[in-house]
């Protein structure tokens, strides 16, 4: 039997999703060719063809450089840093960073250095991913440069999912600690200053010796974050924070040696202090919460493997096992890594990926997905997919991606953030020196207890405290974090935020037929032999030709013959034709499996053909030469809830479209049973982009939906892509959200979750602004003393992260 020869062609300079579809169109284009797999991690494009034929190698060569890429690594050397395009990514987790100021100064200081092409920095995550070419410059010296800004940049490592977490774990508990002593030194203090233990010359000197270490060690925190920032240039929440501490301190210690005569104010440093070690504290709690989903997917992942080494077996760590190592999973164990079974047979619960409740068999041969749990069978299985290859991985780094990015509107939050802290230390000045000047000359009058240089520093302190930069900084990124990760929770996993807030604005859905409205699980109903030909004959030489194929009406076929134990006759001259069918040689003799379309047919065959289709089944012909021999008919039954799913999205005003290669008959008989609004037939997977990007040109906002695998050039030119899946067969490279769970009911609840995440992103903004643009201006004509300025500062920030939380509330349907 003439088998099908694997070819492998290394494809250089793909960056993302749609690379890899322009790529799997390109490699469409070449006759001989079929099963394309394009990989943008491995960079290569793996197929398959029936002849050893070096031509055709050439020709799929010609067709990738054709499309704008290469078969060698493709080095970029610009002249000028605005031009340099990045060969290299570094992802690193960059802690200190206190608001939304330090975000922009990282980013800047990365973008000065020569040979960074591109730099995104995230507050609530304390990360930083940095595009880089590096033939002009290293990881360390990315890394020194943040660290020489004050903060501390440390590279992620491979496969450790929680690293950031942990870390984040850390900084709670440093903040917990300091705020006890911090509140347990301001009960002492208020103490201290209300019982009168001391007499009134002595209790300065103790309050004084209270606030050293609440400002020093406490309050160190800011202070270093602070000089930091400073040293390099640049300000930050921290430096606010410390020009208000600082200068009540100084102004106090010269009062309690008696060189200036306004009182002292050692309790402002401990209220303030010990307020904003709250609201950082209480910030950090509810951060951490907005990621609990990604936490708990890291949580599924198994600790040990049980390997077979020189014929035992022994437990071994999984970060130890091997690709390829034979690994036993006993009844009731966790399915450590992916793999294929060798042997065994089990009930799978797959239900963390599929949501599935009903476990699945899994004998030889079958892939299996690492962390599901194996219920009452032992199973063997070689390991195929290690650290960030495995599917739990690749999905937990989606999410993760997904809640590094920046939504548009934190962009415009972050360009405020970058001149607001020079804004207000100048905002403070000017404030105590137009109160200085008004109370000097009378026209104002200071408030009991306090001199007019005490009140002027007082007013001048308020503003440096209550504005707040960190608000602005955390009103779109905590959003994303929660809606991701619910998201991931409903089975939905969006690879950009961009596509996230883009899919409410969606108007016209079009939807491919077979995996995406259908089961995607076709099966051979009926064999109609035409003349004299038996059925028998029919099935024979049908499987036999549609054995070189993996469609999935090709695998029903083959699945058919396999189960009436029929031994296959050999192929000669393969050829898989896109959208049309497959032809080769049986005996010398030609044979097609095409489409009724594509040949002539008689009226008996015509009414077969057309009363199928008008039953919603596809139907496919194989002929001799000219002459038709038989048909075949199969059925592939519609999801339950898919005319449920469209009929809602009509009533939201949204336009289905249902875009398939099947005739007419059977689309517009789908088409009415689903109620989709346009039925568009007879299309070849080439052609689907065109008709993608004809709708487009219409005006309208454009998801295409499909399996993410036969579909990537029109899952490409949408505006949203999202990628049906099933069990361990997820496309997560082919769209911008993958529903891990093959069920359509996803697609409205991403529409909500994207509403939802639109309108809590909008209500923070306007908090954040709100807060900043009231509070200011009230600081600035006395009306807030230092501590209910630091109250309310600590107060915004924890409003804008509580108000994320909120979403976890929302319904989704």
């Amino acid at each position: 039997m003439n088998k099908a020869k694997k070819c492998i062609l290394p494809v250089y300079g793909m960056k993302c999703s749609k690379c890899v579809a322009k790529v799997t169109q390109a490699l469409e284009e070449v006759d001989g060719i079929s099963d394309i797999e394009v990989s943008l991690e491995d960079n290569e494009a793996l197929f398959f063809t029936s002849e050893d034929n070096e031509q055709l190698y050439e020709d799929a060569l010609a067709k990738i450089k054709k499309a704008g890429f290469s078969d060698t690594p493709i080095i970029e050397k610009p002249e000028e840093k605005n031009n340099t395009r990045g060969n290299a990514v570094l992802e690193l987790n960059v802690n200190g960073m206190s608001c939304a100021s330090c975000v922009a100064t990282v980013e800047k200081g990365i973008n000065a250095l020569s040979g960074v092409a591109s730099a995104e920095v995230n507050l609530l995550v304390g990360s930083a991913k940095v595009s880089f070419d590096k033939d002009k410059i290293n990881k360390n010296e990315i890394i020194q440069a943040i660290n020489n800004l004050g903060y501390n940049a440390t590279e992620k490592l491979s496969g450790d999912i929680s690293q950031g977490a942990v870390e984040r774990e850390k900084n709670l508990k440093k903040i917990k600690f300091k705020l006890a002593i911090s509140a347990t030194l301001l009960l002492f203090f208020l103490v201290i200053s209300n019982i009168h233990v001391f007499s009134k010359e002595i209790t300065p000197f103790i309050q004084f010796l209270i606030v050293i270490p609440i400002q020093f060690y406490c309050g160190l925190y800011f202070l270093k974050g602070a000089f930091g920032a400073i040293k390099h240039g640049a300000t930050n929440m921290d430096t606010l924070v410390s020009l208000g501490t600082l200068t009540a301190l100084i102004y106090s210690s010269l009062d309690m040696v008696g060189i200036t005569h306004g009182g002292v104010y050692f309790e402002t440093i401990a209220f303030l202090v010990t307020f904003i070690l709250l609201g950082k504290f209480l910030e950090e709690s509810a951060k951490n919460k907005t990621s609990d989903a990604l936490t708990k997917l890291a949580g599924l992942q198994a600790k040990e493997a049980t390997v077979k080494i020189h014929g035992e077996w022994v437990k071994k760590d999984i970060h130890d096992v091997k690709e390829k190592d034979i690994v036993k999973i006993y009844p009731g164990e966790k399915i450590p890594l992916d793999g294929i079974v060798v042997s065994g047979s089990s009930h799978v619960d797959e239900s963390m990926i599929s949501g599935e409740p009903i476990p699945v068999r899994r004998e030889k041969g079958d892939k299996v997905i690492g962390s599901t749990m194996n219920k009452e069978g032992e199973l063997q299985i070689e390991v195929t997919g290690l650290g960030n290859n495995s599917l739990l991985a690749k999905i937990i780094n989606v999410v993760a991606e997904a809640q590094s990015g920046k939504a548009k509107a934190q962009k415009l939050a972050d360009k405020i953030s970058s001149i607001f802290v020079p804004v207000i230390i100048i905002l403070g000045i000017s404030t105590f020196i137009g109160w200085y000047f008004l109370l000097e000359n009378g026209y104002l009058f200071p408030y009991e207890g306090n001199t007019n240089l005490s009140q002027a520093i007082l007013n001048g302190i308020s503003v440096w405290v209550i504005a707040c930069p960190c608000a602005l900084g955390l009103a779109t990124p905590t959003v994303i974090m929660v809606v991701t990760g619910m998201g991931a929770k409903e089975g939905i996993l969006i690879k950009n935020i961009q596509a996230l807030e883009n899919a409410g604005e969606i108007d016209t859905f079009i939807f491919d037929k077979t995996g995406t409205l259908t089961e995607g699980k076709p099966s051979l109903e009926r064999v109609i032999a035409l003349g004299n030909y038996e059925e028998a004959e029919i099935l024979l030489k049908t499987a036999s030709l549609e054995e070189h194929s993996n469609h999935p009406i090709a695998l029903a076929i083959t699945e058919k013959a396999r189960n009436e134990n029929i031994e296959l006759l050999e192929v000669k001259g393969f050829k898989n034709i896109v959208g049309v069918g497959v032809e080769g040689k049986i005996n010398n003799e030609h044979y097609r499996v095409v489409k009724p379309s594509d040949v002539s047919l008689e009226d008996s065959a015509k009414l077969h053909v057309e009363g199928h289709g008008r039953e919603g089944k596809t139907v496919a012909v194989l002929a001799r030469g000219k002459e038709v021999m038989g048909i075949i008919v199969i059925e592939d039954p519609l999801k339950k809830n898919a005319g449920e799913v469209l009929s809602h999205l009509s009533m939201q005003g949204k336009n289905t479209v249902l875009l398939t290669g099947d005739n007419r008959l059977t689309a517009e008989y789908i088409g009415k049973k689903v109620f989709v609004d346009r039925v568009i037939a007879n299309v070849l997977p080439q052609e689907k982009s065109e008709h993608v990007h004809n709708i487009k040109n219409e005006g309208k906002k454009v998801a295409m939906i499909g399996d993410g695998i036969n579909d990537a050039p029109a899952l490409a030119v949408a505006d949203i892509s999202f990628a049906m899946s099933s069990g361990s067969d997820i496309a997560i490279e082919s769209a911008d959200i993958t529903l891990l769970r093959n069920d359509l009911s996803l697609i409205p609840k991403t529409i909500n979750l994207s509403k939802c995440a639109y309108l809590k992103m909008k209500q923070n903004l306007f908090w954040a602004l709100f807060y900043n643009t009231a509070a200011i201006p009230m600081a600035m004509l006395g009306y807030l003393s230092p501590e209910i300025a630091a109250a309310a500062m600590a107060l915004s920030s924890v409003t804008v992260v509580t108000n994320s939380l909120l979403l976890k509330n929302n319904s989704l349907e």
